[in-house]
């Protein structure tokens, strides 16, 4: 990400989750991801997702 903001991205076109916290447990089910990465999408910009320990993610 470091390189990302070097390059001019933008803070809040960067979305990033750790799917291995506590607090993040609820994004693990796809459906409530993708409403939170579409929540967190202001406008038509460019957007980097990134995911950490997507293993951890479930069907629902």
């Amino acid at each position: 990400m470091n390189y990302l903001k070097s390059q001019g991205g933008a803070d809040d076109h960067i979305i990033a989750i750790e799917l291995d916290t506590y607090e993040n447990e609820k994004y693990r089910n796809p459906r409530t991801l993708l409403e939170y990465t579409k929540s967190q999408m202001k406008d038509d910009g460019q957007y980097y997702i990134f995911l950490d320990e997507v293993q951890c993610a479930v069907d629902p």
